[in-house]
């Protein structure tokens, strides 16, 4: 089976990585091992992958986040640990940014959905499966008892984040226009 865009991009990524120091190449004396981390058809906690998406990442233990489509027809967010590929979480009404992971294996996305005719975005932090904290939310809902009144303090965020390592989630947002 031929390797997809995105296990081209995280071999490289492992590569970087594992180098001596940044900048500096590595002697032709050592050996690295190349993993492919996940293929378009694979079987993952049940779902079955249909693409990868750009802008994986990955912390300093080596374990990678990254967003996919599955057959079925919706998104999911995927923890690779080392060992095995974890689905965090999947949505069939919505879609995610980019994946950030940290070094305790919290993961921070963007999930973008529209609901009743407005969108709804909201950062998220997950800490395992279906485990997540809402750190902000976005849309351009009205409330309907002031009307000219957003609900949400953003009308949106960009997709992509980036988590420290004590969890805390930086993100991208837009004023509402108005």
């Amino acid at each position: 089976m031929k390797p997809s865009m995105f296990a081209t991009t995280v071999l490289f990524a492992l590569v970087a990585m594992i180098s001596p120091v940044v900048g500096q190449t590595a002697g032709a004396s050592q050996a690295y091992d190349y993993k492919i981390i996940a293929t378009k058809d694979q079987n993952i906690g049940g779902w079955t992958l249909s693409s990868i998406e750009n802008n994986p990442t990955i912390n300093d233990n080596g374990h990678i986040g990254f967003v996919g489509s599955v057959q079925t027809g919706g998104e999911a967010l995927f923890l690779w640990d080392e060992r095995q590929n974890e689905v965090l979480s999947v949505a069939f009404n919505g879609t995610y940014g980019s994946a950030a992971i940290n070094n305790s294996d919290q993961v921070a996305t963007c999930f973008s959905a529209t609901i009743n005719g407005n969108s709804v975005s909201e950062i998220r932090r997950y800490s395992g499966p279906n485990s997540f904290a809402a750190v902000n939310e976005a849309g351009n809902a009205q409330d309907p008892q002031v009307p000219g009144t957003f609900i949400y303090p953003y009308g949106s965020f960009m997709p992509q984040v980036a988590i420290s390592s004590i969890g805390t989630v930086v993100f991208g947002a837009v004023n509402h226009v108005g």
